[in-house]
C-alpha cells in the first residue's frame, strides 16, 4: 500500500478489501507487546490517515461470528463514506496458478 501524495509505501494490512477501502488486521498474541502495539498503531492512524478504514480482529473475535459480521457490516458503511482515497496498491500477477 502506498501514499499517493508521496508515493512512498505506508504500510501493508493483513487484509483489504480494495474496492470498498476496507482493510483488517488481526491481533494475535504479540501484538500485546508494547514494541508491536505501539508499531501497530502508528500503521493505523497511518492508513487511516490515506482514507482508509481499518477494522482490528482478535482471536475473541472468532469465537462470536455472528459479532463479527456485525462489526464487518458496520466497517464497511463507515468505508462507504470515506471521499478521500489517499492510497494505492500494485497489482501483481495470480498468487495461485
Amino acid at each position: 500500500m502506498f501514499d499517493r501524495r508521496t508515493g512512498r509505501r505506508a504500510g501493508d494490512p493483513d487484509l483489504l478489501d480494495a474496492k470498498s477501502g476496507l482493510a483488517g488486521e488481526y491481533d494475535g498474541d504479540y501484538h500485546w507487546e508494547l514494541a508491536q502495539s505501539t508499531a501497530d498503531n502508528r500503521r493505523q492512524e497511518r492508513l487511516e490517515g490515506l482514507g482508509l478504514t481499518i477494522v482490528r480482529v482478535t482471536a475473541l473475535d472468532m469465537r462470536s461470528p455472528a459479532q463479527l459480521v456485525a462489526r464487518l457490516r458496520t466497517a464497511y458503511a463507515r468505508a462507504r463514506r470515506v471521499k478521500r482515497r489517499d492510497w494505492f496498491i500494485l497489482r501483481s500477477g495470480p498468487l495461485v496458478r
